[in-house]
């Protein structure tokens, strides 16, 4: 809550909400396959990877109690990234070929915060962006759909973890490990 002084000044209220110490940063984690019971965020079982970096985000940030996601992997980050169901995205399996992808004209997480350019947010979408299917193709489509940086693969894998290629803001780099 934003305290506007006693006589609820507007001003000071408008001021509070931009000021850069009030700024919240924001890291959103989607993983694939990645269940509840894969996690230390949540007591479901004992037995778990010890991932102390992701407990210490969990410790101090939001953890999601009550969400819902898809048994596949596009149309849940579909959803994520618009607030939509998979049925109104039209991502309802993974993206790629003739499978839909998202639609380009889609209302995205990043568009919502660049929509309050005082808060001066800068986005990045780094890894598997899978949402492109012949209806939005294109290396730039995640920069496109708002995103400030993409860097990462635009379908769902790649052939070998030693050779594949990468996008960097539409650009397509060559990695060999």
């Amino acid at each position: 809550p934003v305290d506007a002084g006693p006589a609820g000044d507007a001003t000071a209220a408008s001021d509070a909400l931009a000021a850069p110490e009030t700024q919240p940063n924001i890291i959103l984690l989607i993983a694939d396959d990645l269940g509840m019971d894969a996690t230390e965020c949540y007591s479901v079982v004992d037995d778990v990877a010890s991932t102390p970096n992701i407990r210490a985000l969990c410790e101090a940030g939001v953890v999601f109690e009550n969400a819902w996601s898809m048994p596949v992997c596009s149309p849940t980050r579909a959803a994520m990234l618009t607030g939509r169901y998979p049925h109104r995205t039209g991502v309802g399996a993974p993206a790629g070929g003739n499978q839909p992808g998202i639609e380009p004209d889609e209302f995205t997480l990043p568009m919502a915060l660049d929509a309050h350019p005082a808060q001066g947010y800068a986005h990045a979408n780094i890894g598997k962006w899978h949402l492109s299917g012949d209806n939005n193709s294109g290396d730039d489509t995640p920069n496109r759909m708002g995103w400030g940086h993409f860097s990462g693969i635009i379908s769902g894998g790649v052939q070998s973890f030693y050779s594949w290629s990468k996008i960097v803001n539409g650009q397509e780099i060559y990695v060999e490990r």
